[in-house]
């Protein structure tokens, strides 16, 4: 029996997190800058959205790092998950779904301990989680979900 599967679920839940958190109005219409030091986190992420939307998810993946650093050092705990789950989609889209899975963890995990009152976003994650299971099972031959 062929199993059809498709990705585009998992982008999409994602990717929507990410951004419903981000501010994608004002990251996506900056201008992604070709230099990678000194830029401020949000310049990061959005040079790091840029680097995602054109495919290049190594580089997506070392400016979402960056990014996350700087965040880090604010403790903005949403855009820390929006980094992790832009990290997670990454690594999704090149195929590597036990990194996404982790990544997802982290961000379900600070989601948890850190942002209260959004449990649509705390669905999407587990939602994320989930796929991520379902995606590597299936690339494994099992049929079993834990």
């Amino acid at each position: 029996m062929i199993i059809k599967f498709s990705l585009t679920p998992i982008i999409i839940l994602l990717l929507s997190f990410a951004f419903s958190i981000a501010n994608p109005t004002k990251a996506l219409s900056q201008q992604r800058a070709d230099r990678t030091d000194n830029l401020t986190a949000d310049e990061g992420f959005a040079q790091a959205t840029s680097f995602l939307l054109e495919g290049l998810f190594d580089q997506s993946i070392s400016s979402f790092v960056s990014a996350e650093n700087e965040y880090q050092k604010s403790r903005n705990e949403q855009q820390i998950i929006a980094c992790y789950l832009g990290i997670a989609t990454c690594y999704s889209l090149k195929g590597d779904f036990i990194k996404s899975l982790e990544f997802n963890e982290k961000a379900l995990s600070l989601h948890k301990s850190r942002i209260v009152d959004d449990p649509e976003g705390l669905d999407l994650i587990i939602s994320n989680i989930a796929l991520c299971k379902e995606a590597q099972q299936m690339i494994n031959g099992n049929s079993e979900i834990h």
